[in-house]
């Protein structure tokens, strides 16, 4: 043994000496002890007693409290590690947004049209007409979304929205509808 686990040994044995010692006088001399400290004592030697106490439960009631244990355990799991992955889209100001998730945050966002599901391009107005705008437009069914603002607002907007609807819950409502 090394003389650092030595001197550790003796430290932690000379601990506890001097708490028996204490606590061997304060048992001892219960007389001369303030009241409150009788009080404290009482209450720390029956905590420990019912805590020791052996106890004997029915094995369908410890069946049962273990199943509970599970089921709980696994509801808990479920709500605390829900996985982005599973809210990827999203109708948002009309149109069908999907995306990707990185670092709790969407990326590689893209419009689809909301009725056909197809890629949707977009095309803004000149940057000196004012009040900025951008169409969306599919080319499979010609559906056609105007929004006044410029794409980058109109993606910036969408993300904060995402980012919301994650953090709020709102996202389950999405699933169930892309889901039914």
């Amino acid at each position: 043994m090394s003389q650092g686990n030595a001197e550790f040994s003796w430290k932690k044995s000379g601990f506890g000496v001097a708490v028996s010692v204490f606590v061997g006088v304060l048992v001892f001399n219960i007389n001369s002890v303030p009241h409150w400290w009788t009080s404290i004592i009482s209450a720390i030697e029956s905590v420990w007693v019912w805590i020791t106490e052996p106890v004997s439960i029915s094995r369908i009631y410890l069946g049962f409290l273990g199943a509970c244990s599970i089921c709980l355990l696994y509801l808990l799991s479920k709500r605390l590690f829900e996985p982005r992955n599973s809210y990827r889209e999203d109708l948002i100001f009309n149109l069908l947004w999907r995306w990707k998730w990185e670092n709790e945050s969407p990326y590689d966002l893209k419009v689809h049209c909301p009725v056909c599901t197809r890629e949707m391009h977009n095309q803004e107005n000149s940057p000196y007409d004012l009040p900025r705008e951008v169409y969306f437009s599919c080319q499979g069914c010609q559906h056609r979304v105007n929004q006044k603002a410029g794409f980058s607002v109109v993606k910036d907007h969408v993300d904060i929205e995402i980012k919301h609807r994650w953090e709020t819950g709102l996202w389950k409502k999405a699933i169930s509808r892309s889901k039914g």
